[in-house]
């Protein structure tokens, strides 16, 4: 039997299963086994794991300096202490600021690689930090207007907050720039700005926030950001950069920029600061385009070239073919293979892209490195190997941390960097045994890059960062350095040597732009030999032609330029004297190490005295920075997860929208680790006046996650009992479980209570529903193997796949007539069409219940919500579009839907400094056929509706991402079952269709 509902969409367990999701996501982020610690400073809290000790002392020094100078800086004291985590478990450079449930910056300790826009800066550490803290202080700050919020509400109040990219992150870069280095000074940023102004794409001031997927993507708050901000202190002034940050966080006045910039910047909005900007910027890089110009431009010759980026071009070792990477927004990325002209273009690997490839001797093999999955815990750099031939691949290394190999002549050996504790050593990895072996020693906070092999593999040229500068070496196989090439400020990269050794080939930005120079070996100098507009990078040698990655500005593709080698390619090209030479003693050797002045003063005696040239590096690695923070006492104790738990600093109001809306109020917390999290709060129903309550708690230590629940809130099944009163049911549920997930599997098991009484809506003398206890255990299991582009108008590949199992029984605590078993699935595959974007996207789900029979049903069928930001569904709700609302319910369910997706337009634009941005408008074509029953399923009971959906992807408020879907759909088929029903938004009959409004997407 089928009943008609108005709506059974219970919108308060959104919270429950967004919950749950996050709890698979966040359980266990760190190996359970580590130790913790807690070094207590002034203002910080410096958690970190065992190994971490030295680096940890190093940071109380840091983070206390950094706190003198930018706390006055931005006139702002943030208030108790501030919780810094420390790690070095994932080779990714990276850090994350948030100021709920109070000020925290948890640092991925990871230094960049030579060729990261993060590559240029003194101390990493510090010039990490310094950003980082920045968004502290800056999103931390309120006053005036806002400081009542801020009593009530808490730390969720944070106006600048509400800020685009190019202002939080713009600010974090200029600051770390104020140094001389940092991004805002960094040639690569000089280089996009550059090239985007002579091919009049400069970004306008919404482009600049970095919502879009195109290139620079989410780059372009920071480089953008940093350099806007860097212009506007130098020009009207840095204590303005203070001024506007308080300015807009004194006021409630939400995204009120202009406004702001106005009473900040001499009446100026953001716009006319921008166009000012973009015309000193003409100005600047016209007279840079004209001074290369008149020394003569190199020319390239185009090898390939694409929508995306095409980059890490390696010759291999005959000359006739190209390795490279290639990368897209709508794609994985692959390792591809082509003939040195460009035809022949083969795919050889999809899904793992390298930094670094090497072609083994007989060109057979390709090396590189990827970061993966190591140990659940960790993510690292790994050695894999591709045979050409069968393009099979092959991990090489586990847990090593190897990034950059090459293969020596021979082939029996792969040169590598490894990586600990934000510093990196060079390894050499024996083919045949399949083992590791240290070349140097280990140098605290010395990182090489780009290491390759001499012709005659007797030697290694290599870029190496030590003291702030980042300069080519050439090291003996015992570790030994047999020469210093280059010494200056200037960033030296991808070493390559010509076939007979007689040449060295690298990238660097001396002249402020990335070009070629070599450097003859025996001779004291270098030679420039591009000269190019915009930047070109990664050489690799044939015999008479460099392969480069050439920056095009709106990514990088594969160009060439043929070269004699024997003379200079660039005529004008600059000579620079080099200051070092070969060395014939350690200590000598060593000077150019960045050893300070007063250790190479007792080093002589040290070596005198017999003590080994490892040991000594150890001992001279300690700077003097680094010897004032080990004489610090400073109090270390064990880490407490108790200390921040229990004491809520916010109240979080949010709304979910369904088939009514809810607002909910929630509080709580978790510690630094994320070991312990709770959240509690109240939720209120606007059409059923209910005001119910919600509460979690989780820990998340070790795998699986153990989580407990309660929620008390309502459901609405319509007009059921009387046609002029709906009825709605009170659900008090609470439940305890555990969640795992590994990969693309999940498996959550529970045990739950719940209580089901009368809201409201039941006349007298009527048979009431199905009320009561239910209670039992419940198992669900997710399956996902699906995929999503930065330009996907929807998710890609499958299976997708979810089950739940959940029996309710007298024994478990269920009340007697309550007794059921009931299992549901949903299966979902989102098949990809040849052309970029389109997209056939099936589902097939359904439900059955055993047992006691719900007057009301256990499974209802109807109406358009989607999944989504602000928006979810029931795993007992199965949507049918024609029906405007939740209309039937039964104790079978079965649907069966059919979706082809099309993109439309991808406008990548929003409305100036306003909060919105639109990503993506695209179109689909739906039917879904199903049916709920409480009798045998039989297909003269389902209902067919078709319809299309008019769709787009948009940003709100500067970073919350939301799908809207506007769109018809009409019953064709099952019309009997749904006579006399109308449309609520239109008010008209649904034999002519309906209307669809909502957010989210439909599976």
């Amino acid at each position: 039997m089928s009943y008609r509902l108005k709506s059974v969409l219970f919108t308060s367990l959104f919270v429950l299963f967004a919950m749950l999701s996050t709890l698979k996501v966040e359980a266990a982020f760190f190996d359970p086994k580590l130790k913790w610690y807690t070094l207590q400073t002034e203002h910080f809290n410096i958690n970190y794991h065992e190994g971490e000790e030295e680096i940890a002392q190093r940071m109380a020094l840091i983070t206390e300096k950094v706190y003198d100078k930018l706390s006055p800086t931005f006139r702002w004291k943030p208030w108790g202490r501030t919780e810094i985590v420390l790690t070095d478990t994932t080779d990714i450079t990276n850090a994350f600021t948030s100021t709920l449930p109070y000020n925290y910056i948890i640092l991925f300790i990871n230094a960049p690689v030579g060729e990261s826009t993060l590559n240029y800066y003194d101390n990493w550490l510090e010039d990490l930090f310094t950003h980082e803290f920045t968004h502290t202080l800056h999103l931390d700050m309120y006053g005036k207007v806002a400081k009542p919020f801020r009593w009530i509400l808490g730390r969720i109040v944070t106006p600048n907050g509400l800020t685009p990219a190019w202002v939080r992150e713009g600010i974090a870069v200029q600051q770390e720039s104020l140094t001389g280095r940092g991004r805002s000074n960094n040639s690569y940023s000089e280089m996009m700005l550059r090239t985007d102004i002579l091919n009049d794409q400069f970004l306008s001031l919404d482009q600049m926030a970095g919502l879009q997927f195109d290139w620079p993507a989410s780059n372009a708050g920071y480089i953008y950001g940093g350099k806007f901000w860097t212009y506007l202190a130098e020009k009207y002034g840095y204590d303005k950069v203070t001024e506007f940050s308080h300015r807009y966080s004194d006021s409630m006045w939400l995204f009120s920029l202009n406004n702001k910039a106005k009473k900040t910047f001499e009446k100026k909005s953001f716009y006319k600061l921008h166009r000012e900007w973009k015309e000193e910027l003409k100005q600047k890089y016209a007279q840079e385009k004209q001074t290369l110009e008149a020394k003569g431009l190199t020319s390239l010759k185009s090898i390939k070239h694409m929508d995306g980026i095409v980059d890490h071009p390696t010759v291999s070792p005959d000359g006739q073919y190209i390795i490279y990477s290639q990368s897209d927004v709508h794609n994985k990325p692959e390792i591809r293979r082509m003939k040195i002209d460009g035809s022949e273009d083969e795919l050889i690997h999809k899904g793992r892209i390298g930094t670094q490839y090497s072609f083994s001797p007989d060109g057979k093999k390709i090396v590189f490195n990827s970061v993966g999955s190591y140990k659940h815990y960790y993510r690292y750099n790994e050695l894999f190997v591709v045979d050409l031939e069968t393009k099979k691949l092959d991990q090489l290394t586990q847990g090593v941390r190897a990034f950059h190999p090459d293969y020596s002549p021979d082939g029996k050996k792969i040169v590598f960097v490894a990586n600990k504790l934000s510093s990196t050593r060079l390894y050499l990895w024996d083919v045949e045994e399949k083992k590791e072996t240290a070349i140097t020693p280990q140098e605290d906070f010395v990182q090489f890059s780009n290491p390759r092999f001499s012709p005659d593999g007797k030697q290694i040229a290599v870029s190496v960062w030590r003291n702030g500068d980042r300069d080519l070496y050439l090291y003996n196989l015992d570790g030994t350095i047999a020469q210093q090439i280059t010494n200056d400020p200037a960033i030296e990269l991808h070493p390559i040597f010509s076939a007979d050794g007689k040449n060295l080939f690298f990238t660097s930005d001396k002249s402020g732009i990335t070009n070629i120079y070599r450097y003859r070996m025996g001779y004291e100098k270098v030679e420039q030999i591009t000269n190019v507009l915009n930047g070109v990078f990664q050489p690799s040698l044939t015999k008479n032609q460099i392969v480069v990655a050439n920056y095009y500005g709106k990514g990088f593709d594969i160009q060439s330029l043929d070269y004699d080698p024997d003379a200079l390619a660039f005529e004008t090209a600059s000579v620079a004297k080099l200051h070092c030479h070969k060395k014939s003693s350690a200590v000598e050797s060593k000077s150019n190490e960045g050893i300070t002045a007063s250790v190479l003063k007792s080093a002589e005696s040290d070596l005198q005295h017999g003590v080994k040239e490892e040991e000594f590096l150890t001992k001279s690695s300690l700077s003097e920075t680094a010897e004032a923070e080990l004489d610090q006492e400073l109090k270390v104790k064990k880490y407490n997860p108790f200390r921040k738990l229990f004491i809520p600093r916010y109240i979080l109001p949010n709304i979910y929208f369904g088939d009514s809306v809810t607002l909910t109020a929630d509080i709580g917390s978790n510690d630094p680790l994320g070991r312990h999290l709770w959240r509690g709060g109240i939720n209120y129903r606007f059409d059923a006046n209910f005001l119910g309550g919600q509460f979690l708690y989780s820990y998340n230590r070790f795998r699986p996650t153990i989580y407990a629940t309660f929620f008390d809130y309502v459901a609405d099944y319509g007009a059921i009992f009387d046609p002029n009163e709906r009825y709605f049911e009170e659900r008090k549920r609470a439940a305890f479980g555990t969640s795992i997930g590994k990969g693309v599997h999940g498996l959550t098991g529970y045990y739950y209570f719940e209580n089901r009484s009368e809201h409201s809506g039941i006349p007298e003398d009527l048979i009431v529903p199905t009320l009561g206890n239910f209670s039992g255990f419940g198992v669900t299991y997710t399956m996902a193997r699906v995929n999503k582009f930065p330009a996907s108008i929807s998710l890609e590949g499958g299976p997708r796949f979810i089950s739940n199992f959940e029996i309710s029984d007298s024994a478990l605590g269920a009340s007697d007539a309550n007794e059921q078993v009931i299992l549901s699935g949903d299966l979902r595959e989102y098949i990809p069409l040849p052309m970029n974007g389109h997209v056939l996207a099936l589902r097939a789900a359904g439900g059955y219940a055993w047992g006691d029979q719900q007057l009301q049903g256990t499974f209802r069928l109807g109406s358009p919500l989607g999944e989504g930001t602000l928006t979810a569904i029931t795993p007992r709700l199965f949507t049918l579009r024609g029906l405007p609302e939740i209309t039937f319910s039964g104790e079978k369910a079965v649907l069966l839907s059919g979706e082809y997706r099309l993109p439309l337009i991808y406008p990548q634009r929003g409305a100036g400094t306003t909060p919105l941005h639109i990503n993506k408008l695209y179109m689909v074509f739906f039917a879904d056929y199903g049916t709920v029953v409480n009798d045998d399923v039989t297909f003269d009971k389902f209902l067919l509706g078709v319809g299309t959906e008019l769709r787009g992807d948009f940003v709100i408020g500067y970073g919350l991402p939301i799908t809207g879907r506007l769109g018809y759909g009409i019953i064709v088929d099952g019309r009997e079952f749904i006579t006399g029903l109308t449309d609520p938004i239109t008010g008209s009959d649904i034999k002519y269709g309906t209307l669809i409004l909502t957010l989210g997407t439909s599976f």
